[in-house]
């Protein structure tokens, strides 16, 4: 993922995290937000937002590195 991205990426947590309290944004509801925001871009404009690759987990679709950039979010 290149910085530009990156930053998309992460602007879409914080926007995710201004708009929804701690009680209702938990991990696996962040990933869904997350995986629904990228591929209606797709349906719409052919290419993702934040360029970020997914897998399956039993929960639902997940974001290589969204560990990472919450990691990195809340150093800040």
């Amino acid at each position: 993922m290149d910085k530009k991205e990156r930053g998309k990426y992460e602007n879409a947590i914080l926007y995710f995290a201004k708009y929804l309290t701690p009680r209702q944004l938990g991990k696996t509801k962040l990933a869904k937000l997350l995986y629904y925001f990228d591929f209606i871009s797709y349906r719409d404009n052919g290419k993702p937002v934040t360029g970020a690759l997914y897998y399956k987990q039993e929960y639902g679709p997940l974001a290589q590195d969204l560990t990472e950039v919450i990691g990195s979010l809340v150093a800040l």
